[in-house]
């Protein structure tokens, strides 16, 4: 079974839900070392989005079925896992995207700006109007 599966499955306890899986996969350019790296520790910035599960991997537990025909399991994505996973903001973009990369839906199209982003009153409030 897919880890991230089991990640996002509630009746799996062998696999806990707040872990962080990030691949990064080799490339000829400069880039980050390569890896499989695992995190469960705490105090890491997390945010819910959908995983997008097909039907074929969905389990009895799935109820949630969405028009583009992939069940939504809730996850809790890190900052350094989402570089590196296609997060689509709408169902739209979902149907854009090539089969093998449609894996995680915004739960809502605002979620992509930071909550603290959402905590500023007056983001042009020290502007200088001329």
């Amino acid at each position: 079974m897919d880890l991230r599966l089991m990640k996002t499955d509630p009746n799996e306890k062998r696999v806990p839900s707040n872990l962080e899986i990030i691949y990064v996969a080799p490339t000829e350019a400069a880039s980050q070392f390569p890896g499989l790296f695992l995190f469960v520790g705490s105090s890491r910035l997390l945010r819910p989005v959908y995983l997008l599960v097909s039907e074929m991997a969905a389990s009895p537990s799935d109820t949630n079925l969405g028009a583009d025909g992939f069940f939504r399991r809730l996850e809790w994505l890190s900052t350094f896992e989402q570089a590196y996973l296609h997060v689509a903001v709408t169902e739209a973009e979902v149907a854009l995207q090539p089969i093998d990369q449609r894996s995680h839906l915004e739960i809502a199209p605002e979620a992509i700006f930071s909550f603290v982003a959402g905590l500023t009153p007056y983001p042009d409030f020290n502007q200088v109007l001329l």
